[in-house]
């Protein structure tokens, strides 16, 4: 599971959050906000600031596509 989730929360993948629900309860779940790379490639495609710095920090209460 650790391996799962650490690719899949890798800097580049533009994950959010994870979660893992076994019997109707979460067992796991994991959240960031954008990674270094992440932001170098929004920057470099002219994405405004105010975007990837309202994603700066994410947990279990932020809002976030999926």
């Amino acid at each position: 599971m650790a391996e799962a989730f650490a690719e899949g929360m890798a800097d580049g993948s533009f994950t959010q959050a994870a979660i893992i629900v076994k019997n109707e309860k979460i067992a796991y779940e994991e959240y960031r906000g954008i990674a270094e790379q992440e932001k170098q490639t929004l920057i470099e495609n002219n994405v405004p600031q105010e975007i990837y710095d309202n994603f700066a920090f994410r947990d279990s209460f932020s809002l976030a596509s999926s």
